[in-house]
């Protein structure tokens, strides 16, 4: 049980001009973007993209990274035996479905199981 992925999240204020900026430091292609609510991500690289205005971004900022994995129970319960907080239980969300753990040391981190079958309904 480990992490596939892990993506850095950036909190912009505009996705577009944040996929342009990327450009400068990546030609990876933008491999996933959605609305979430009042947000719009989208992963490019190794970075994922969280726009909005600063009210929408706000109870988001703390979450420092978000890792895929294979089997998102399996990990819920090694966190847990671990002494890591569960701060948001798994739920489902346009790419599958995701927690978000608080872990000892403190670092928050989002984490994600991917249905493929959501993600390539995904407009591109």
């Amino acid at each position: 049980m480990a992490a596939i992925n892990v993506l850095s999240r950036l909190y912009v204020s505009s996705i577009d001009q944040g996929l342009r900026d990327l450009k400068h430091i990546t030609d990876a292609p933008v491999t996933i973007r959605f609305r979430y609510g009042t947000l719009e991500l989208a992963s490019v690289g190794a970075f994922l993209l969280i726009a909005g205005n600063e009210a929408d971004l706000a109870p988001y900022r703390e979450t420092q990274a978000t890792a895929t994995v294979e089997n998102l129970k399996d990990m819920q319960s090694k966190f847990e035996a671990e002494g890591a907080a569960v701060l948001v239980a798994p739920q489902d969300v346009p790419t599958g479905r995701n927690m978000t753990v608080r872990h000892a040391a403190g670092a928050v981190i989002e984490y994600v199981q991917l249905d493929y079958r959501k993600l390539s309904a995904l407009p591109r």
